[in-house]
């Protein structure tokens, strides 16, 4: 049975063609905004996994679970064969529409088995002040 290394939700992600290694680029906590609905443009979903001999050959089934603070849930899968005793599941999500405040949820599952959840609050920003800040002044002695 696959097991979990890390799952983490962020704006972008790469994959080094030399040394193979994953960069994650801002990683998603929380969306503010000042006006809904939004759409944020790129959404990417890092899974990687672990699996023992007894899982290499075989054929495995991945589903990211999302659901937007409105409720809508969506299921993304795919399925691979593991060949190696680290794999990686990379989801890309294009265009995701954003129409309240709340929760934005996203869940691995592997062959059935819940392996972890990734939450994103979505929250209003608060409107600017219309007070400048004063940190200090500088002046004559």
């Amino acid at each position: 049975m696959p097991s979990l290394e890390y799952f983490v939700v962020a704006e972008s992600m790469s994959v080094d063609q030399q040394t193979n290694q994953v960069s994650v680029f801002n990683i998603l906590e929380e969306v503010r905004t000042s006006n809904l609905p939004v759409v944020l443009p790129q959404v990417v979903c890092v899974c990687t996994l672990n699996l023992g001999a007894n899982d290499l050959g075989q054929e495995h089934h991945a589903v990211l679970r999302v659901r937007t603070p409105k409720g809508d849930p969506r299921e993304f899968s795919a399925r691979f064969r593991a060949s190696h005793r680290r794999q990686r599941v990379f989801t890309r999500l294009i265009g995701m529409p954003l129409e309240t405040i709340g929760e934005l949820v996203f869940e691995i599952v592997v062959d059935g088995a819940h392996l972890a959840t990734h939450t994103v609050y979505v929250e209003l920003a608060a409107p600017p002040s219309s007070r400048p800040v004063s940190i200090g002044q500088v002046g004559q002695a």
